[in-house]
């Protein structure tokens, strides 16, 4: 009920350049989520139905990419290609105050941790809308070893060039974060 109610937003420290920024035509879209049981993690069965939505439910052409199809090169070729819309939906785990154990689960059951987005060439630059349904992708906090805090995935995507970042602060339920996020692109 509250996002039916009320509208949410954060506006992070990389967020200030961007409100000039004109938004292009989002018109492309990019799919990437699992779907299947990796040890340690429970089955996301709503996945599919969930990026299968999405490109139902709104004037965007594009590819999804589920489970072993969803890799490391597969989110990078997708972040290449400058689509509009990139939506994840995985398990994201994150551990305050370091961000090499602080990971998005793929596909392929690999973990992409937020130091390999950070410093392996992932630039979202080009892209209108990231979208992270996962758990707890905009939560950051705790510091390193170097006493700077750890961004979270969300700002860390801001941060690598996206416009605009639909990120989450709190655990999300499968099926409902599914209908949500379907509902979200109709309106949008």
């Amino acid at each position: 009920y509250l996002a039916q109610d009320f509208r949410i937003a954060l506006v992070s420290q990389a967020s200030d350049i961007r409100f000039a920024a004109q938004a292009g035509r989002l018109d492309t879209f990019a799919g990437l989520g699992l779907t299947r049981q990796v040890p340690g993690f429970d089955a996301l069965p709503a996945v599919k139905e969930e990026l299968e939505g999405i490109l139902k439910a709104g004037p965007v052409r594009g590819e999804i990419h589920l489970d072993g199809a969803f890799t490391a090169t597969r989110l990078k070729q997708a972040l290449d290609q400058k689509v509009s819309f990139l939506h994840v939906a995985s398990h994201f785990v994150f551990k305050p105050g370091t961000e090499t154990d602080s990971f998005l689960l793929l596909g392929d059951g690999g973990k992409l941790s937020l130091r390999d987005l950070r410093v392996a060439g992932f630039n979202f630059r080009g892209v209108e809308l990231v979208t992270f349904s996962a758990c707890e992708t905009a939560v950051g906090g705790g510091a390193d070893a170097n006493g700077r805090e750890v961004e979270g995935l969300g700002v860390l995507a801001q941060s690598r060039g996206a416009r605009a970042v639909m990120a989450t602060l709190w655990p999300v339920a499968d099926a409902s974060t599914g209908m949500l996020m379907q509902h979200f692109y109709r309106l949008r």
